[in-house]
């Protein structure tokens, strides 16, 4: 298999991608590479991301002109993976403090070859059912609006943005994210995305 793909998008809190960083190399025991869209071009981020790179030599780097926020930058990377299997991580607040801590995700993949996507499971208090996203004001930029019609009545889950494994089959099939949804809907953007994919999306929460 060829390394992993792992995600990075950045734009400011320089402290917190070194620790990101820092831990991801600490920890993971697949052979990856580290892909990095930079949206905020701020001096010391930049330094460290250059440094990392020079060393590590597992780092394809982005210059971003202008802010493209989660949605597009995410875009901009997943067209560069080879990987069959990808991993976004929040450049902000996702610590991999647990050796070997994607082993699980891929083994869940492998054993379930429809998911399209997983991660941890979260939900909106304000859209529950597929009724109550049919109000949502972006519900029109929807690219899978029909299945709310289909779950007009069930609890709705969604992959919680700032973690999850993607299969680069299912990118390859259907696109990447929503880019017609603001930057604080990419939660939202994953449910749509990983409804599209044949209905056969999987998602799991890790303990």
């Amino acid at each position: 298999m060829a390394p992993l793909d792992i995600l990075l998008v950045t734009f400011h809190h320089p402290d917190a991608v070194k620790r990101v960083v820092t831990l991801l190399y600490l920890n993971t025991t697949n052979p990856f590479r580290l892909l990095v869209a930079d949206n905020g071009r701020d001096p010391q981020m930049l330094d460290f991301l250059h440094r990392v790179a020079k060393k590590k030599g597992n780092v394809l780097l982005i210059h971003n002109s202008e802010n493209k926020f989660c949605c597009a930058a995410t875009n901009q990377l997943l067209s560069l993976c080879q990987s069959p299997y990808i991993f976004y991580l929040c450049s902000y607040e996702t610590f991999v403090v647990k050796p070997g801590w994607e082993l699980d995700c891929i083994h869940d993949m492998e054993s379930h070859p429809l998911a399209g996507i997983g991660g941890y499971l979260s939900w909106s208090k304000h859209y529950v059912t597929g009724a109550d996203y049919k109000r949502h004001e972006f519900f029109d930029k929807f690219r899978n609006p029909s299945y709310a019609t289909v779950v007009a009545q069930r609890q709705c889950f969604h992959v919680q943005g700032g973690f999850f494994i993607l299969r680069k089959a299912m990118y390859d099939q259907i696109g990447g994210f929503n880019e017609a949804l603001q930057h604080n809907y990419m939660m939202l953007s994953t449910a749509t995305m990983e409804n599209r994919w044949g209905g056969n999306s999987f998602r799991y929460q890790q303990s």
